[in-house]
């Protein structure tokens, strides 16, 4: 953890610290506060123009490699370096807990983390819940939220619309990366890879600084599979067919409805409410039409696993040509990097001890 630090420091100092923008606050004029009372899609409409108008002065770290890769690690060398961070349900901002003096729109890009956060999870407890029969249209309130186990106080949104749902993720997640926040870890961004990219392109003034951890794709397949429970894109959908994975969430939608509206045969779940595009009426998929759940708990299966192993070679293939940063945490690489920590240690006190930031991993104190 400490060579990572002092890596992270070298190769990113010059662009971070040229001006304290994350401990500078704003006012209230100079960027839109998010009202998280409001409905998400009025919220986000609302945002949306202002956003797309601002660009971030902040530099972006981005971890472009999925979960199970040494995310955590980095995640904890950013914070100990000072960069505004997250990482999946926690976050750095501040040498103190709480977002007392920090800007406005490192506060915001937290606030929308959670929110891209929420709805992912949203759509993965979704199609758990589909798959153990508790999702009908008989079970949708007037408020459009799912009654989870005969209960009226814990609703999700499971019939919302699946183009919709990703309309609102990709609002949520401009609004992370036009914000002050540096450093993106863990799910679901690397799953967001083309839209994160393209984000920055036009939401940060500076291009991205991208790193990748490069693991081997059968024991990452392993691991992932065995430790964690999965929000997959179905086999069907994924890139090139190559198999289920978390990758490439939004392309998987958008192949789906494009293999829908041209195939009538597109085959859905038998007891699904989505059905296929007619003059009159409009093509309605929802996620377990296209997204499936996976228990760590489920016993191995060597298809999904292979499945797993290609999307990841494919995925550090295709990125690892525009990573900035690539640490060789799992001995991929013939050779690694050598790091001259002592002479390094000794020249570098990039921030005063007071300004490292604390990780936090509760939300309570900014909602």
């Amino acid at each position: 953890k400490k060579s990572c630090y002092l890596v992270l420091v070298v190769v990113f100092a010059t662009s971070v610290f040229m001006r304290p923008y994350y401990l500078s606050p704003t006012s209230s004029s100079s960027s839109p506060k998010l009202n998280m009372a409001s409905s998400p899609t009025l919220q986000t409409q609302q945002y949306s123009n202002e956003t797309e108008m601002r660009r971030s002065i902040a530099p972006l770290l981005y971890h472009i490699s999925p979960g199970s890769t040494g995310s955590r690690t980095l995640y904890h060398a950013a914070c100990q370096a000072g960069f505004p961070s997250v990482h999946h349900k926690s976050f750095c901002i501040s040498s103190n807990r709480g977002i007392d003096g920090v800007s406005e729109n490192v506060v915001e890009g937290v606030r929308a983390h959670f929110e891209v956060l929420r709805w992912y999870q949203i759509a993965d407890e979704c199609c758990s819940l589909w798959s153990k029969g508790k999702v009908s249209s008989l079970d949708v309130d007037l408020n459009g939220g799912e009654k989870v186990d005969g209960s009226e106080h814990i609703q999700l949104p499971c019939l919302i619309p699946l183009d919709q749902w990703a309309q609102i993720l990709q609002q949520f997640l401009k609004m992370v990366v036009n914000s002050g926040i540096v450093g993106l870890f863990d799910t679901p961004y690397p799953y967001l890879a083309p839209e994160v990219l393209d984000s920055a392109d036009k939401g940060r003034i500076s291009k991205p600084f991208i790193a990748m951890t490069e693991r081997d794709p059968k024991s990452w397949a392993k691991s992932r599979s065995e430790n964690h429970g999965l929000m997959v894109c179905r086999e069907e959908f994924s890139y090139e067919k190559l198999g289920s994975s978390e990758f490439d969430v939004l392309g998987c939608i958008e192949r789906a409805y494009h293999a829908a509206t041209n195939n009538a045969t597109m085959e859905v779940e038998d007891n699904s409410s989505s059905y296929r595009k007619t003059e009159a009426e409009p093509l309605i998929l929802h996620f377990w039409d296209v997204f499936e759940h996976r228990s760590h708990k489920d016993p191995l299966d060597p298809s999904f696993q292979k499945g797993m192993e290609r999307q990841m070679e494919h995925h550090q293939q295709f990125y690892l040509p525009l990573a900035n940063y690539t640490p060789d945490f799992f001995g991929v690489k013939n050779k690694t990097n050598e790091i001259e920590t002592n002479a390094t240690t000794s020249r570098i006190s990039l921030l005063p001890k007071k300004s490292r930031f604390d990780e936090e991993d509760v939300i309570l104190d900014i909602r």
